[in-house]
Formats: C-alpha cells, sequence, structure tokens
C-alpha cells in the first residue's frame, strides 16, 4: 500500500511511503529530474520491519531471515534501477552503507554494491568511495577489520 500524506500547510511537503522498487510509480513526474539522490538503505539484518508493522510494539529489532545474496542484493539492485530512472544526465547517486557482521561473517555490502552496479545494465559511473569513521557505541555491523597477512 503507498499512499501521499501532507504533513504540512504547504502542499508540497508530502511523506510518500511505498516500495523504493516502485519510485517513478509513487513519483512519476520525477523521471529523469533528480540532481542528487542519497540513500542509506536498511541492512539484511538489522530490523524486522514486517513485525513491526504487525505490531509496533514488538521487538523490532528481531532478525529477518533474508538471504543476503538471492534477496537482500537482488532487492538493492531493484532500488538502483529505479534510482537511475529519476536521475537527470550527470545526476549523482550517493548510498551510505558500512560492512554487515552477521552470525561471525563479515559481509562486504559496500564492495558489493559497487560490484554490482559496474555490471548493472544502467550505465553507472563509479565515482569514489567516501570513507566515515562513524564511531557507534557498540554497534557490530559499523566499520572494517583488516589485519596482516599470515606468512
Amino acid at each position: 500500500m503507498s499512499y501521499a500524506l501532507n504533513v504540512s500547510q504547504d502542499p508540497s511537503a508530502l511523506i510518500i511511503t511505498g516500495s523504493s522498487e516502485r519510485i517513478l510509480d509513487l513519483l512519476p513526474d520525477i523521471k529523469g529530474r533528480v540532481s542528487l539522490a542519497v540513500t542509506s538503505p536498511p541492512y539484511h539484518n538489522a530490523i524486522s520491519y514486517e513485525s513491526h508493522v504487525k505490531n509496533p510494539l514488538a521487538n523490532y529489532r528481531e532478525r529477518e531471515n533474508v538471504n543476503y545474496a538471492t534477496e537482500y542484493l537482488e532487492l538493492l539492485d531493484r532500488v538502483w534501477s529505479q534510482v537511475f530512472l529519476t536521475l537527470k544526465p550527470g545526476g549523482y547517486f550517493a548510498i551510505n552503507v558500512g560492512t554487515v557482521l552477521d552470525k561471525g561473517y563479515q559481509y562486504p555490502l559496500p564492495q558489493d554494491i559497487v560490484a554490482r552496479l559496474q555490471n548493472a545494465q544502467e550505465p553507472w559511473e563509479f565515482v569514489r568511495t567516501i570513507f566515515w569513521n562513524k564511531v557507534t557505541a557498540g554497534v557490530k555491523r559499523a566499520g572494517s577489520v583488516i589485519k596482516h597477512k599470515l606468512p
């Protein structure tokens, strides 16, 4: 379900809810008009959105059972394709993500996204990676781990 909600007296201020996989269905007038799109997508293992919608008082930190490679990255691919269609020629797309630690495995999400975008149907042009040294007081998915190679 999607809808627009006027959040002020200004009719141009709207909250649009719906799947980012359907950006142009929800906002057809923005096709090819966006100069900069910025996103910080939800991580595949961070929050159970479905259980939270069913019961807002439930523990929303309960983990979803979403496969990283076959479900999560494919979902992001569909969203990126929609974002591409919203951008004007020369428009930029900034994605704010970090690596993901899940059950002892470190998923290289930023690198996976870049690799997939470089091999996508859309002619994305990689510009640069910006590193953010974010101290998060115990959130285990932030940052990178690098070690000296063993002989």
